[in-house]
């Protein structure tokens, strides 16, 4: 599973967050632009939830939303939205 976090006002540069649930691991993604290029830095996890409570401590204040298929942040001031791949 692959979420897609573009916010629409950067946060110490990162401009888009990529979390990957892959297995036994789950993996963060930063980047400083929303266009498709390598990443400037990444963060590992044992759980999705950890990372996304990471997320949530660091790039914004409101709880991840689940709708018709794709996942939304609540305060969309900071975060456009999350698209979901699976």
């Amino acid at each position: 599973m692959r979420k897609y976090i573009i916010l629409d006002m950067p946060i110490n540069d990162i401009k888009k967050v990529m979390i990957v649930d892959v297995k036994d691991e789950v993996n963060m993604f930063l980047y400083n632009t929303s266009d498709d290029v390598p990443s400037i830095g990444d963060y590992s996890f044992e759980t999705l939830q950890e990372a996304e409570d990471f997320f949530t401590r660091n790039f914004q204040k409101k709880k991840i939303v689940n709708l018709r298929g794709f996942t939304y942040l609540i305060q969309l001031r900071i975060v456009r939205k999350i698209l979901l791949n699976q």
